[in-house]
């Protein structure tokens, strides 16, 4: 009677998250500033909250701080590919532009490195002052960024709301909603901070190299095929003695999954922004 039951308990999650039944619950996930209050606060003492709503991601960006007149950039990994730093991005055509490059000329350059894992494939643009949008990332001098939209934000309260499509970002048809991303706030002319909502290290500025050595999940990862799913369950639910906590398990796994390498040291709250 007791492998009668796992057997059903087991052919019914394997159906259920083969044909994306959790994956396509209600997703969402928030994340909070690195400390850091060298530009303002802006982003270290920040948060940021993003929720599935159908094909959208609706996000909401508190500011840790009302003085908030620089860019929020946000560099998302959706897809096979993409760079793991910004050395190829001499995009700096506009203030949007210069913002995702890290560079305002030739000798003036924030360079950024990723995360080991990592690798950016799209970036967002969020400022109150020199508006908002999303670029696919290519290597290459001014309008080699490809602006995909320009996007509103609006304020509500002491936050702002944006959002934008999971196809946008190369997620279409059965794909897992699934994304990573790594944040900078940063100048229009190029010059990073230390602020993010990740572990980030380095010399802030033109000239200087910023290294991060973690980064932030948002949704569900591609489910095992199957075969390899059932065995996981099994293993699961022998780990957690039980269904209930072994479906929570996989749930809590799969929403909240972050991954991290070791970190390289924390920003000091004293730097700023020239």
């Amino acid at each position: 009677m007791k492998h009668t039951a796992f057997a059903r308990v087991t052919l019914f999650l394997t159906c259920l998250l083969s044909t994306g039944g959790l994956a396509r619950g209600a997703l969402y996930g928030d994340y909070t500033g690195n400390g850091s209050d060298g530009a303002g606060g802006v982003v270290g003492r920040g948060t940021l909250h993003l929720q599935e709503q159908g094909g959208t991601i609706a996000g909401t960006l508190t500011p840790g701080t009302s003085y908030f007149n620089d860019c929020v950039v946000l560099y998302i990994d959706s897809r096979a590919g993409g760079f793991t730093d910004n050395t190829g991005f001499t995009d700096t055509l506009d203030a949007q532009r210069r913002a995702v490059s890290g560079c305002l000329n030739r000798d003036n350059r924030s360079t950024a490195r990723f995360a080991t894992g990592f690798t950016a494939d799209f970036a967002l643009v969020l400022s109150t002052q020199y508006g908002c949008g999303l670029y696919e990332l290519h290597n290459g001098g001014d309008e080699s960024l490809t602006l995909l939209r320009t996007l509103s934000m609006s304020q509500v309260g002491a936050a702002y709301q944006f959002g934008i499509n999971w196809e946008e970002i190369g997620v279409t048809g059965d794909a897992a909603h699934y994304l990573a991303f790594e944040s900078t706030y940063i100048t229009a002319t190029g010059y990073r901070s230390l602020e993010s909502y990740e572990t980030i290290a380095g010399q802030r500025g033109f000239g200087g190299t910023v290294t991060w050595s973690n980064f932030n999940t948002f949704g569900l990862a591609p489910v095992p095929e199957p075969t390899n799913l059932a065995l996981a369950v099994f293993g699961v639910l022998g780990l957690t003695g039980g269904v209930v906590s072994g479906i929570g398990g996989l749930r809590r796994a799969a929403v909240q999954r972050k991954t991290c390498t070791a970190a390289v040291g924390q920003p000091s709250p004293t730097d700023s922004v020239a």
